[in-house]
């Protein structure tokens, strides 16, 4: 009699120690899941230029004034890079030639480009073609 308990008692305890393990899951065999979720794309940095919408040129000029030396002239739809986002007293502070200058904002339109291809305008390098003009609000 004390034999078989010690067996049920062996046979219980197996069970038991068996059991214990079976509520784990199995570790995933997908290599895929074991990896971390990378982060979204960092937004390129963004830039404001101005682009001209003159019909016939866009006077850029030393002071913002039309009493101000004309330094020289943009054809419609150039691009210069903005010093400041938006007009002041009508006029729109640009880089143009290596210093600031000013273009009326009448007869201009700005928008947004990366970083990249403002920096780009700064050297004096032509920009891709342009897209559609938006002014700030």
């Amino acid at each position: 009699m004390k034999r078989w308990f010690c067996v049920a008692l062996a046979l219980c305890l197996a069970l038991s120690l068996a059991a214990c393990g079976s509520e784990k899951e199995p570790p995933s065999s997908d290599p895929e899941s074991s990896l971390a979720t990378p982060a979204p794309p960092t937004p390129a940095p963004m830039a404001w230029v101005m682009v001209s919408d003159a019909d016939d040129g866009l006077n850029v000029r030393s002071q913002p004034s039309t009493e101000g030396e004309i330094l020289g002239l943009v054809d419609k739809g150039d691009v210069l890079p903005l010093v400041k986002e938006t007009a002041e007293n009508g006029w729109y502070a640009v880089t143009f030639q290596g210093q600031t200058a000013y273009v009326s904002a009448e007869f201009a339109k700005t928008r947004q480009v990366p970083q990249e291809e403002y920096n780009a305008l700064l050297r004096g390098e032509t920009p891709a073609a342009p897209e559609t003009p938006t002014t700030p609000t």
